[in-house]
C-alpha cells in the first residue's frame, strides 16, 4: 500500500492541477492511490474543488487536505 503526498500551496493550484491531470492519466487510473495534500495554510475551496474534481474525473482514489504547522515547513531561526 502507498500514498501519494504532495506538498504545496494555494498558489500552485494551476501548475499542480497541470500536473495532476498528467499523473491521472499515466499512473493513478491504473492504481488509484490515494492522496494527501498537506499545506501551511488551510486551503482554499477552489484548490480543493478542483483537485477533487481532477481525481474525480481520473482514478477517482481517495483526497485529504492536511496542515502543516508553520514550524514544521519552514526552516529553523538558527
Amino acid at each position: 500500500n502507498a500514498v501519494i503526498v504532495i506538498l504545496c500551496r494555494n498558489s500552485d493550484r494551476p501548475s499542480m492541477a497541470t500536473t495532476l491531470k498528467n499523473f491521472e492519466a499515466r499512473f493513478n487510473r491504473k492504481f488509484k492511490y490515494p492522496y494527501v495534500f498537506l499545506n501551511d495554510k488551510i486551503f482554499d475551496d477552489g484548490f480543493k474543488s478542483e483537485m477533487l474534481q481532477i481525481v474525480s474525473d481520473g482514478s477517482q482514489a481517495t483526497v485529504q487536505f492536511g496542515l502543516v504547522p508553520e514550524e514544521h515547513w519552514s526552516y529553523p531561526s538558527w
